[in-house]
């Protein structure tokens, strides 16, 4: 679902020191719903060579493209993708095949079709936080703390809340970021008793 963490990972990997070092060339596209593949391959070759020339046709853009990955290591990292097309997919990383060994695509998704199509059957599932871990992470941005041991009064609504976030990690910063100026207990009772919270469908981020 959104808001677990998968753009996250993936940027903390992008931007490791030792992955810049290792890698000659990277580009990151955010792609979401629209799986646009002259877009894509536009921002991947704007990301690796640095100049925005316009192409007016498909097969010429991807031709540069070819042309800048040849017998080069890269990595491009393709965010939030939700088409399921391997046709779509086989023409996007056509302009790939005479890179460098060891070059490599991440993509984030919250689609796992296209993966299984591809022959990807060991998938890194993203888990949603663990009760304890949910807990911290909601205190360390509600309180500054990695509990609610010293705010006795907000402890049962706070734990209430971290409940109904279900262990999402964007849900608990937010909420918890949200309520980091407000020490009245009616104040956490009344977000915990939000009508909103029912509006939460499931692959969401809850409404609230």
């Amino acid at each position: 679902m959104g808001g677990l963490g998968k753009t996250t990972l993936a940027r903390i990997l992008y931007d490791d020191a030792e992955v810049m070092k290792h890698f000659e060339l990277k580009a990151w596209v955010s792609v979401s719903d629209q799986f646009d593949i002259r877009n894509i391959s536009k921002v991947i070759l704007q990301s690796m060579k640095g100049e925005g020339k316009e192409f007016t046709d498909q097969n010429l853009l991807q031709s540069a493209l070819k042309d800048q990955l040849k017998d080069k290591r890269f990595l491009i990292v393709l965010d939030d993708v939700w088409s399921e097309s391997y046709e779509d997919w086989q023409t996007l990383v056509s302009p790939f095949k005479e890179c460098a060994p060891g070059s490599r695509i991440i993509m984030t998704t919250r689609k796992v079709q296209l993966l299984t199509k591809l022959g990807y059957d060991h998938l890194n599932h993203v888990q949603t936080l663990s009760h304890d871990d949910a807990v911290s992470l909601f205190a360390q941005h509600a309180l500054g703390a990695d509990n609610f041991d010293s705010h006795p009064v907000l402890k049962q609504y706070g734990e209430g809340i971290v409940e109904k976030c279900d262990g999402l990690p964007l849900a608990l910063t937010v909420l918890g970021r949200s309520l980091r100026t407000k020490n009245e207990d009616e104040e956490w009772k009344e977000v915990l008793n939000n009508e909103i919270w029912r509006l939460g469908k499931k692959d969401e981020i809850v409404p609230v």
